[in-house]
């Protein structure tokens, strides 16, 4: 396959791309790059499995955004597994098997200590666990003073942080302690992170204790002027003041002054060049803690091609493993949702009283925004809306028990069985409605988190498109101008695409070598699938043609297609199997210069759906070689 690659002399797969642009791995000189257009904002899966608005091109430009990164063990032998080494041992302390044991009858308070091991100013998270123990007290230093942890429980791991004043770490046997202690860490924590008075790290997050006019910032962060950026963060904990994001320090863009619980969105253009992003508290002692930063470059570039991302491995809670799935272009139709408030269930009407609680968990996006409803039988949320002809509603969902979508006009229905994971589940009909509902008829309890809801007019549910107060519509990708006359032979060749189709289309969905100028399909060679369940090819010139539509294609699967166009030799492989051949003779009046998701070049018919790989070769290969090259 590999081999066969190389002699293409055009190759596009999802890997790149500029706004307007989709690129080509082969040719190396941008001769057979797509033109692409789109001219609105669109959603995608990323590598990550979240869903993310492709107008925001960065990563995350923080690090260690959730205060959950830890540096490497500085304690040396904190099993005891080799004995004392690495422990200096003061009175009262002694090892055992995997353990060290205090007696306060012979030492009164001694330490148990390691040197050298710390760095003054850094924040450590200090753990240990206990075994056996009478109670007392057993005090901690970082390299000075002394903080007490009172009434020693047996069998506990204790978990505690701090900022080093030495860089000797000692714990020390005090208030009566008998016991003993094993498996000591001690590893830094808020990298990357620097704190004003007042703020310190806790548990994945940033704590704030009477911060007055403090920061919390981030610095070796490039923000440019002129530019767009979204800022996320969460607070917890809070009991007074208030706190705001800023783009730098000196001149700073600064951001809303927040003062609950709860996860907040701000965007901000910078007016200058800044490396830093800053968290502000108000002169009012500000009380709480911080976690779940992100701060994101958004662009205005609205032609942006998706590479979307499916088919995960998930680790043992049921989390996507980051660049575990596969990726691939995707065009869509025009498409409108008609839900105004998508992420926003607080609007939405309701029968019973169901409790509702906003930004309560992770959404499918990664920010806490999803929202909790809890139902008791028979109680609904529902919203208002006009629409008419195929419709399709779609919401993300997770929780225990079975929630019902329904269109109360008509009747449609479709009972969804909730699972731990997120999954968006969908309705589809054709009929007249004037609102959607999501219900509990059950006699038990369902609770749930919800988020991305939408309702569109089509056949089968596209990505989502984010609403907050309107309707939003994402425009048609169109996709075509691709390949040159240098980079395809209208003599002979071959045609080849990995493409999928998620749902049976009411029309045509193809992919087309065709002759620019022209502006139809009188000479071209065409891939793709009817407007029912089956591949449509063909090779069409003045002279004669091939066309094959009998072929059933599956939903949701990708297939692998190859054509050979050849005189008297024309061969069509789908997945490994030669499913068609034609001898007789066909001639191009005009060149094949042209590659377009489209049947003629000029956007008639677009196919939507996935691909994975599309290629050319200037030559007829063997029926071995095409199948090798369409082997799934």
């Amino acid at each position: 396959m590999a081999n066969l690659l190389d002699r293409a002399s055009v190759v596009l797969t999802p890997t790149a791309y500029n706004n307007g642009e989709a690129l080509c791995i082969k040719p190396d000189d941008a001769s057979g790059d797509f033109t692409f257009s789109r001219n609105s904002a669109a959603t995608r899966v990323n590598a990550q499995g979240l869903v993310e608005n492709v107008q925001i091109l960065s990563s995350n430009l923080v690090q260690n955004p959730s205060f959950s990164e830890e540096g490497v063990q500085e304690v040396s032998n904190g099993s005891f597994s080799n004995g004392s080494t690495d422990w200096n041992l003061g009175t009262g302390w002694s090892i055992g098997t995997d353990k060290a044991t205090f007696d306060e009858t012979i030492g009164g308070a001694g330490n148990l200590s390691q040197s050298n091991i710390l760095t003054v100013g850094k924040t450590y998270k200090l753990t240990f666990d206990t075994l056996e123990t009478n109670g007392g007290n057993i005090a901690y230093s970082l390299g000075s003073s002394y903080i007490f942890i009172n009434a020693i429980q047996a069998n506990t791991t204790y978990t505690v942080y701090g900022v080093s004043e030495g860089t000797q770490f000692t714990l020390r046997g005090a208030g009566n302690f008998n016991g003993s202690i094993t498996n000591i860490s001690a590893k830094e924590v808020g990298q990357n992170w620097d704190l004003g008075t007042g703020f310190s790290i806790g548990e994945d997050k940033a704590f704030a204790t009477n911060a007055s006019n403090s920061n919390l910032q981030q610095t070796n962060i490039t923000i440019s002027n002129t530019k767009k950026y979204k800022i996320n963060f969460t607070i917890n904990d809070y009991t007074s003041g208030s706190v705001r994001p800023m783009l730098g320090a000196v001149g700073a863009v600064v951001g809303t002054f927040v003062s609950a619980n709860g996860t907040y969105t701000e965007i901000l253009t910078a007016n200058n060049n800044f490396d830093r992003i800053v968290f502000r508290t108000s002169g009012t002692a500000f009380n709480g803690s911080i976690t779940n930063i992100s701060v994101i470059e958004i662009t205005n570039d609205t032609n942006l091609p998706r590479i979307n991302y499916e088919g995960f491995s998930y680790d043992g809670s049921g989390n996507v493993v980051p660049d575990s799935g596969c990726g691939s272009w995707l065009f869509e139709p025009q498409s409108t949702n008609l839900i105004t408030y998508s992420e926003d269930f607080s609007q939405w009407a309701t029968v019973g009283t169901p409790t509702i609680t906003s930004n309560y968990g992770i959404s499918p996006d990664g920010t806490q925004n999803s929202t909790r409803i809890q139902f008791d039988a028979n109680e609904r949320i529902y919203f208002i809306l006009s629409a008419s002809g195929n419709i399709t509603f779609s919401v993300y969902l997770k929780g225990s028990g079975v929630l019902t979508l329904r269109d109360n006009t008509n009747g449609y229905r479709q009972d969804v069985t909730l699972t731990s994971e997120w999954a968006r589940y969908d309705l589809s009909f054709n009929a007249t409605i004037t609102s959607i509902q999501i219900q509990n008829q059950t006699a038990s309890i369902v609770d749930c988190e919800i988020w991305g809801a939408m309702l569109e007019e089509n056949s089968y549910p596209t990505s989502l498109i984010p609403t907050d107060g309107s309707t939003v519509t994402r425009n048609e990708d169109l996709c075509n101008n691709g390949g040159s006359l240098a980079t395809i032979n209208s003599t002979e060749g071959v045609f080849y695409a990995e493409i999928r189709k998620d749902v049976i289309a009411p029309t045509f969905q193809l992919i087309s070598l065709n002759n620019a100028a022209s502006n139809s399909d009188a000479n071209s060679v065409t891939i793709g699938f009817e407007g029912g369940t089956d591949f449509y090819v063909r090779v069409k010139s003045p002279s004669g043609s091939f066309t094959s539509q009998t072929i059933f294609a599956s939903n949701n699967e990708f297939h692998k297609i190859a054509i050979r166009y050849e005189q008297a030799n024309i061969g069509l492989f789908i997945d490994g199997i030669k499913e068609a051949t034609y001898t007789g003779n066909y001639l191009f009046t005009q060149p094949l210069d042209n590659l377009s998701f489209d049947y003629n070049g000029n956007g008639t018919l677009p196919f939507y759906g996935k691909t994975k790989a599309l290629a050319v070769w200037k030559e007829a290969l063997s029926d071995q070689e095409l199948a090798e090259l369409t082997t799934i």
